[in-house]
């Protein structure tokens, strides 16, 4: 009789980050846009709550990489949810169907997962260790470089690396204690959003457990949710009123 695992499961990781993002959209979308709104508890909507869900996303996103059947399959995935979601996001974070000076966090996990298949290939050439670091570090500033272009979420906060110390963190966790990779990651973590620390104490907890989850409900929560909070937000502020009347 197998006994289960103590500890959190990736389904119980995601939906910490999922009641996390929910939180912070709702502070930005439907919250702020109430009379009653109290900007104190915007700010911990915004900047308290809702900064454990990104980081617990990126690392999920790595996780992802080096279990999934099929890289091609998982950037597939992402790229169609990117699509999907651009509509709601904009909806829900600006108020406008079309905004292109920001693009959904899909796209910035479509862009992570192309240079966590890059790096990999260029392990082949670890022996030649010039080689490898200049390779290396060519492949993260281009996935910076685009992310800056395309103007993905997180490109300006830093957050794009959280993807690559999450990599790193797997690719030597035979060589590095979990408890001082934690540290690590906190310690660089709280360099860029210090409220995001404490998304390191649920995946200390991880037991590397799938758990039970439908994969595709994960998927799709996250345009269904800005959908609903896009909706809401043109409600409440009025805009239905100029949009409906041709304003």
């Amino acid at each position: 009789m197998n006994k289960k695992s103590k500890g959190i499961s990736a389904a119980t990781l995601k939906w910490i980050a999922i009641i996390s993002m929910m939180i912070d959209h709702f502070g930005i979308a439907v919250y702020w846009q109430l009379n009653i709104h109290n900007y104190y508890v915007y700010k911990a909507m915004r900047d308290g709550i809702g900064r454990i869900a990104f980081p617990i996303y990126c690392f999920m996103l790595v996780e992802g990489f080096f279990h999934t059947g099929s890289v091609k399959k998982y950037i597939e995935r992402c790229l169609i949810f990117a699509f999907v979601s651009e509509i709601p996001f904009n909806l829900a974070i600006y108020g406008k169907i079309f905004h292109f000076e920001r693009q959904n966090v899909y796209f910035t996990m479509v862009l992570g997962i192309i240079a966590m298949s890059v790096l990999q290939k260029t392990l082949k050439y670890r022996d030649k260790k010039i080689v490898f670091v200049v390779l290396q570090s060519l492949c993260i500033a281009a996935y910076l470089g685009a992310g800056t272009v395309l103007k993905v979420d997180y490109y300006d906060k830093g957050g794009m690396m959280f993807i690559i110390v999450f990599y790193y963190f797997k690719i030597f966790e035979a060589y590095i204690e979990k408890k001082y990779q934690m540290l690590l990651g906190a310690l660089l973590f709280a360099v860029v959003e210090p409220v995001a620390v404490l998304a390191f104490i649920p995946i200390w907890f991880y037991n590397g457990e799938r758990g039970k989850q439908n994969k595709y409900l994960f998927y799709w929560i996250y345009p269904a949710h800005l959908f609903l909070f896009g909706i809401a937000r043109i409600i409440l502020s009025g805009q239905l009123f100029y949009m409906l009347n041709g304003y």
